[in-house]
Parts: C-alpha cells; structure tokens; sequence
C-alpha cells in the first residue's frame, strides 16, 4: 500500500515537474529569450565545426534549434555536448563561454525586467 502511494506520488511530483518545465520554456520564448544553440553554433563556426567537436551529427546538431513538437529541444544543447564545446572552444581559441548556452533576457535588452534599487 506504502509503496503504491510513493509511485502515485513521484509520479505526479514528475508530472507537475515537467509541466513547470514546459511553462518556463514558454515564457521565456515569449519574453523573448534567444535560441540559445543557435547562438553558440555561430560562435563556433557552423554546424559541421559543431558537430565534429561533440561527435554528433550535423542532422542532430540542427535539431537543436527546432522545437520540441518538431523533434528537436527547443533551443537547448544536452548537458554533455555543453562540456565537450567548452572545452574543444577553449582548445581552438573560440571566446565560448557558459553563459552562452543560457542567454536570458537582461535589463538593458528587455526594459521592464531589472530589479529595482540593485546596487
């Protein structure tokens, strides 16, 4: 019984997760965040640099950019790719950094967005 309650529980924790997930990705699409692997595939050189330095193919490295009812992961590189960029970046003198890969609005590009009275 026990356990059949902690399945229906991390089950909906899962679900109500992932709905948040979606709802920030929203939101961010409509504050006008950027696509963020589309970004750091210009800062690195195109899809074939990209794809050579994560050892994916340029197919995959395109789904990138798509949205995820498309296949693709709106806008975000996977976690292991974001590694291995930064460090085959930093070997061919490509200016990558972390902040690169997540690119939230700021004050100066979205007005209305700032905190009040930080210093």
């Amino acid at each position: 019984m026990v356990e059949d309650w902690q399945k229906l529980r991390k089950s909906k924790i899962d679900e109500i997760r992932n709905s948040l997930l979606d709802r920030i990705l929203r939101l961010s699409q409509c504050m006008g965040m950027l696509n963020p692997a589309k970004q750091v595939i210009q800062i690195c050189g195109g899809y074939e640099a990209v794809a050579e330095m994560t050892g994916r193919s340029t197919v995959r490295v395109r789904r990138w950019e798509y949205p995820r009812d498309r296949g693709g992961t709106d806008g975000l590189i996977p976690a292991e790719c974001q590694r291995l960029l930064l460090i085959a970046a930093r070997a061919r003198g490509i200016d990558l950094r972390p902040e690169h890969f997540f690119d939230f609005q700021t004050p100066d590009r979205a007005p209305g967005f700032g905190v009040e009275g930080a210093a």
